[in-house]
């Protein structure tokens, strides 16, 4: 099956309502859907049903923007927590997934996680 065939069978309105995919399509910003599809992958397994509704509640917290959200530390509030996020992971995992957004984007000042990627793979080809 090639990647055509595919991405016109699942890159529809009726697919995506129902997926995980969903959220990065909330937004215009290009940090906004990285950071939602970020995200969203991360959760991304088991059923779906469990998996929207994880996601869902995130997204509720992002307000408009993930970017800021992420920003101005709007998740705080789940540091040291061990209570349930989704499946194995706990809010303190949610915690240390943000940290690590907020010092890429706003401590190393990369301007989107596609260039901090990028980064990665030049220094990798030049070792």
């Amino acid at each position: 099956m090639n990647l055509n065939k595919l991405a016109s069978q699942f890159h529809t309105a009726d697919f995506i309502k129902d997926d995980p995919v969903q959220f990065p399509h909330l937004y215009k910003e290009k940090t906004d859907i990285e950071i939602s599809a970020l995200i969203s992958s991360w959760i991304a397994y088991g059923s779906r049903v469990q998996i929207i509704k994880t996601l869902n509640k995130i997204h509720q917290e992002f307000l408009e923007s993930p970017t800021n959200y992420i920003k101005e530390k709007k998740y705080q509030h789940y540091q040291n927590q061990e209570q349930c996020l989704y499946r194995f992971y706990q809010e303190k995992d949610f915690f240390q997934l943000c940290e690590t957004l907020h010092t890429i984007l706003f401590e190393e000042n990369f301007s989107c996680l596609e260039d901090k990627i990028q980064s990665l793979v030049c220094q990798n080809q030049l070792q």
